[in-house]
């Protein structure tokens, strides 16, 4: 809660592709947690919290799809000027007053402030919080194989969602695990990162094609970047499945280590 006032507050000063990107984790990583720790929340504030942070997402995802296009533009060494360039600038604008409006809002109504309050009455237990864990790890694995196996899009988008989840509690333990933990962090950024520009590309891919016929050349030298870079995600993500997600004691090792027991 904390980590999103900061974030708010700094999307106000300055909307840049970075403080976005912020607002849209720091969004995602306290809704996630709402959503694994919901059985033991009070449930209103819980569901209430997740619905007004939707509206933060909804107002950032218009806003981050240009600017990660725009990025991905320069890394395939297109020109800075040119009509695609301009007119995702021109929408990336307008995104950026809609999401401004929403801020002052936010802002207006203390939103953060009244649920910080709300929050901090709930006091659950070391047992149920274990077993929560637990479900989260193994929903991360269970969807990690599945995703490795068949290769689809929506399984992946699946592990993905599953990744987010998993990553964004491990992170609220670490003041619980130590030293240990952070270690264990740095493989499943790995993975989300690998996932991240899999989604990316073919997001990009995806908008590309509203905008077919503006500028034809730019299009095609911007399509054949991401697709490679596509496939180079897609193979570093198989060559973790096969380190990672294939091997059971690699998930009994996170059961016992996080759960203090083993599977």
């Amino acid at each position: 809660m904390e980590n999103l006032t900061e974030r708010v507050l700094d999307a106000q000063r300055v909307q840049s592709p970075t403080a976005v990107h912020q607002l849209r984790v720091a969004s995602r990583r306290l809704s996630g947690n709402l959503r694994t720790f919901r059985s033991i929340l009070p449930k209103k504030i819980s569901r209430k919290i997740r619905r007004k942070l939707r509206a933060i997402r909804k107002a950032t995802a218009e806003l981050r799809i240009r600017d990660i296009v725009l990025e991905q533009m320069r890394e395939a060494g297109l020109p800075s000027t040119n009509l695609l360039t301009e007119t995702l600038r021109q929408e990336r604008e307008e995104a950026r007053r809609l999401l401004q409006d929403v801020l002052s809002r936010w802002q207006d109504k203390d939103y953060l402030g009244r649920w910080r309050a709300k929050l901090r009455a709930c006091r659950p237990t070391k047992t149920s919080v274990s077993r929560l864990v637990e479900d989260v790890l193994r929903g991360f694995f269970d969807a990690g194989r599945k995703a490795s196996a068949s290769g689809s899009p929506r399984q992946l988008h699946e592990f993905r969602l599953a990744a987010k989840q998993f990553r964004y509690m491990l992170e609220l333990l670490q003041d619980f695990h130590g030293p240990e933990l952070k270690k264990q962090l740095a493989s499943i950024r790995h993975v989300q990162n690998r996932l991240g520009e899999i989604s990316d590309c073919s997001t990009s891919l995806k908008l590309l094609r509203d905008y077919s016929g503006i500028n034809p050349s730019a299009e095609a030298q911007l399509e054949r970047h991401l697709e490679r870079k596509l496939d180079e995600s897609l193979t570093s993500f198989k060559q973790y499945s096969r380190q990672e997600l294939d091997d059971p004691s690699q998930e009994a090792q996170w059961v016992q280590f996080l759960c203090g027991r083993q599977c």
